[in-house]
């Protein structure tokens, strides 16, 4: 009775999973932080339950945002996380043909997290509004740059690896479709050290005020090469079998796809670029990133 029941559970939120999603891009999982303890009388409803906001969901997908649910709802995020923080959030969905909105989900459909990928152009970044001058010298002598936004993973999300995946496809969008050499992000300080700590980003200018979120900010910026490095030692053998991966704690890069899954990845994203759609893809235009926590 208990497995029927499991059974009919499963195949009901089977249906809310986005798998079918065609600008769907990567789907991935991580081990079970709500697993089975010794003398647990309910192993089997533990691990079949995994509900929405649950910290044991596991599952997730990340997408192209193209659809109007879609939109609606990385506004909806971002608009929260900056109400919380007391953030300007006014226009925080528009349209825009240089930037490119990417949405991951928990396998019954919610919403996990969201990031916007700002294109170098001639119109220019958000972020030399404030920097200007440290934009234009760090393309001058490293070449075209994107600017990464609203990088935020839901409140209730307890998984560092929907943070990097969201950071990992939006890295090779810009860095293997488009050429980019590397990514800044206008933060505040708090989230810049966060971002020093976590990836290893440097803060290259500070104490400006980001008039579009009427806040402090910093300006951080790491070379993609860089990021490659630290990806590909993070998933390189154990040194001297002591068990200890070179990209040590605290590092966010144990968390990113390997090469296998990267590529995988860089074949999805340029289907989906040779369909776009001519109209503007949905895009983020305040500048703050807000990891969760």
């Amino acid at each position: 009775m208990l497995e029927n029941f499991l059974t009919s559970t499963r195949r009901l939120f089977q249906g809310l999973i986005p798998d079918n999603d065609s600008s769907c891009i990567v789907s991935f999982s991580e081990p079970d932080l709500f697993s089975s303890r010794p003398n647990d009388i309910f192993p089997q409803v533990r691990q079949s339950f995994r509900l929405s906001g649950s910290h044991n969901h596991n599952r997730y997908t990340i997408s192209r945002a193209n659809t109007h649910k879609q939109k609606k709802a990385a506004r909806e995020l971002i608009g929260k996380m900056y109400s919380q923080r007391n953030y300007k959030s006014e226009n925080v969905l528009q349209e825009n043909s240089r930037l490119t909105t990417f949405v991951a989900y928990t396998g019954s459909g919610k919403l996990a997290g969201t990031v916007t990928v700002g294109l170098d152009s001639g119109n220019g970044l958000f972020a030399e509004e404030s920097y200007q001058e440290e934009v234009a010298s760090l393309r001058q002598a490293v070449g075209k740059i994107c600017e990464f936004t609203c990088l935020a993973v839901a409140p209730d999300i307890r998984s560092r690896k929907v943070l990097a995946g969201l950071f990992h496809v939006a890295m090779l969008y810009a860095s293997r479709l488009f050429d980019h050499s590397g990514v800044i992000f206008e933060v505040t300080p708090q989230h810049g050290q966060f971002y020093e700590k976590m990836l290893g980003m440097k803060n290259i200018a500070s104490g400006r005020i980001c008039k579009r979120v009427s806040t402090p900010s910093v300006l951080i910026h790491s070379g993609f090469s860089y990021i490659e490095e630290q990806i590909s030692k993070a998933h390189g053998p154990l040194q001297h079998n002591q068990g200890f991966h070179p990209v040590q704690e605290p590092s966010l890069y144990r968390h990113f796809f390997d090469k296998e899954k990267e590529a995988s990845i860089v074949s999805r994203l340029d289907g989906l670029l040779e369909k776009r759609n001519p109209c503007p893809p949905p895009s983020i235009a305040s500048p703050l990133l807000v990891p969760n926590g």
